[in-house]
């Protein structure tokens, strides 16, 4: 028997609201990456796709995007 004090192991944690800044920033922040992952792709895909770059690739693209 559960006491008054002791949660309920059926009872879940709502998920916390987010308010519409949020949302909107959370948008501008996927566009962002996705902007970024497609720039550092095409670095990589102009090297033929040579590894050991992929770091640079994203960092010269981020540099590009902000």
């Amino acid at each position: 028997m559960e006491s008054i004090d002791t949660p309920s192991r059926n009872r879940k944690k709502a998920a916390p609201q987010r308010t519409r800044s949020q949302t909107e920033t959370a948008g501008i922040q996927t566009d962002l990456q996705a902007r970024i992952e497609i720039n550092a792709y095409y670095k990589a895909q102009a090297r033929d796709f040579a590894p050991g770059y992929e770091l640079e690739d994203w960092l010269a693209a981020e540099k590009e995007e902000t």
